[in-house]
Parts: C-alpha cells; structure tokens; sequence
C-alpha cells in the first residue's frame, strides 16, 4: 500500500504542478510529468520527514487524493494515437529486426530483475547500505543520522523514497521500488534515444544499458543509482524538446532544472550530472541561450541545496566527501 501511495502522490504531483504550462497528453510528456512529481516527492520526503514520516505519509495520501479526484473531475484531453510506431513495429529491415531484439531483451532482463527483487534482499549495497537505513528511520519515525552507515550522509533522494515505502510497509516493497527504478530509467534512454536518432536507436540503447553489468545489478537490488540515470536521462530528453513544440523554452529550462537536481541529489557525485548536461545544453538544445542554461544549473543546484545541507548535516564536511568519491 505504501509503494501505491508514493507512486500515486508522485503522479498526482507532477502533474498538478504542471496544470498551468501546455497540456500535453502524449505518454513521453505523462512520463516526464511523474518524474518531475517524483523529485518533488522526494523533497517533500526529506522536509517533512525530518519531524514526522506518519504525517508524511498522511500529506502524500491528501496530495494523491486531490490528484485523482481532479483528474476524474476534469474532461480529458484526447490522446494521440502513434499510427507511426506501428507502422514501424511492421517492418522487417535490419534495424527493425535488431531494435525488436533488443526489446525483447529488455522485457527479459526485466523479468529477470523483478524475480530477483520479489526475493530476499541479499545484495551488499541493500544489507550494509539500504535496507539498515530504512530500517533506523522507520524505528525513529523521522529521518535523523544512523551512526555506523555512511549511506547517512550520502545523497539521500533515493534513500528517502526507499523509507516512505518501508514505513508501515516491509522490505520487499523497497525491493520493488529499486525494480521500478530500473524500469523508469530504461524508459528515460528509450525516449532520449528515439527524440536524438529515432525509435530503433531508443530501444538499442536501453537494451545495450540493461544489459551492462552495473546495470543488471543494480536493477536487482534496492539501489538508487539507476532513479540518478532516469532522471538524468530525462532531463537531456527534455532540453532536445524542438522548437515548434507546445513547450515554451522557459518550461522546458524548469522541468530540466529540477529533474537534473533531483539526479544530483540521488548520484554519489551529484555534481558531475552539471559536468554532462551543460555541454550537452549547449549543442543539442534548440532555443537555449547561456543566460538560459546557467538558469537551468542554478535552478539545478538550488533544488539539490536541501539534500546537501543534509548530508553535511549528518557526515560533516560533505563537499570534501562528495568530491573524494
């Protein structure tokens, strides 16, 4: 219950905070709209749960409920129904061919990873790392410093989601938000590698990324590297937005700014996301200028501000650390 409720606040959220930008029913743009309510999430996780995760949880239960009741209030945009991915599921060329393997790979190792996440959770990072954590903060019933797990003083986003699932819940939901993680940043390099090189390019790039070693490790267990990679992923798929799209400039240097916090706030060296976005910025997005994209990596740094300050909080000299590795 406590996985559904997060997953229902995140979609409630995204897609209230963006009610007043151009609607966009396509299912890349809902994506990208429960990403941006899952970093919001996150925040709100790591504010409020500072003095309370039971009312925590209350507040995402009233966020989810006013979500649902506006969406079922409100009359629906009609979707757009992608004849084109059909037409090109058709074809039987070679990169057809290859694209549909690497599919088939993807929905394989994707099986694969949600059995090993229904099982016991055995993996080194979600014994010594996660799993403790989650564990302290839920006996404290607020987040405060765990001594002995350095995972205390990390980057906490992804850390932060795992205890709003185990709270009143148990391990094997924080099991399967790690599988989830897996799946949102598959669907993050599917849609960046079909806006860059088309449709065939996005499912053998994420396939080629499911089936790295890290990658299948991490899907496995309840890790957070992976919510870093989707949300990331998803923030260069936002800038690459062209420009006759229904998504002015200013919204897309927003929902990048955020979504690139929130990677900052969940990867270990937070600051090396700022390192590939701002090039990337710079030759593959239509429409920004540098006035813009430093907006975007200021706008970036202030969202993961609060994480930082928390580690710092809990392990001291956080810059030093983070910059170690």
């Amino acid at each position: 219950m406590s996985l559904v409720l997060l997953l229902a606040a995140a979609g409630s959220l995204g897609h209230l905070y963006t009610l007043r930008h151009p609607p966009d029913p396509s299912l890349e743009w809902q994506f990208i709209r429960f990403l941006l309510g899952l970093c919001l999430v996150g925040l709100l996780g790591l504010v409020l749960g500072r003095y309370s995760l039971a009312w925590t949880q209350v507040t995402l239960g009233l966020i989810a409920g006013v979500g649902i009741l506006y969406t079922l209030r409100r009359p629906h945009a009609p979707g757009r129904p992608d004849h084109a991915w059909f037409q090109w599921l058709a074809g039987r060329d070679i990169v057809r061919v290859t694209a549909l393997a690497g599919l088939a790979l993807l929905l394989l190792a994707g099986f694969y990873a949600l059995l090993r996440a229904l099982a016991p959770q055995i993996a080194s990072e979600a014994l010594a790392h996660t799993l403790p954590l989650a564990e302290s903060y839920a006996r404290e019933g607020r987040l405060s410093g765990v001594a002995g797990n350095e995972a205390s003083g990390a980057s906490h986003l992804g850390y932060v989601l795992h205890t709003l699932v185990y709270f009143r819940g148990n391990a094997i939901f924080v099991g399967l938000l790690g599988w989830l993680y897996g799946v949102l940043a598959c669907i993050a390099l599917f849609f960046l590698g079909r806006r860059l090189q088309g449709t065939a390019a996005g499912l053998i790039g994420a396939a080629f990324a499911a089936s790295a070693p890290i990658f299948t490790a991490q899907w496995s267990q309840a890790g957070v590297l992976l919510l870093g990679s989707a949300f990331l992923a998803t923030a260069l798929r936002v800038l690459i937005q062209p420009d006759q799209s229904a998504h002015p400039v200013k919204v897309r240097v927003v929902y990048a700014g955020i979504l690139l916090g929130g990677a900052m706030a969940v990867l270990p060296q937070g600051w090396i996301v700022l390192v590939v976005a701002v090039p990337f910025a710079f030759w593959h997005a239509p429409g920004l200028r540098i006035p813009q994209i430093l907006a975007m990596s200021g706008l970036a740094l202030c969202f993961a501000l609060p994480w930082f300050v928390y580690a710092m909080a809990q392990q001291g000299c956080w810059t030093m650390k983070i910059l170690a590795g």
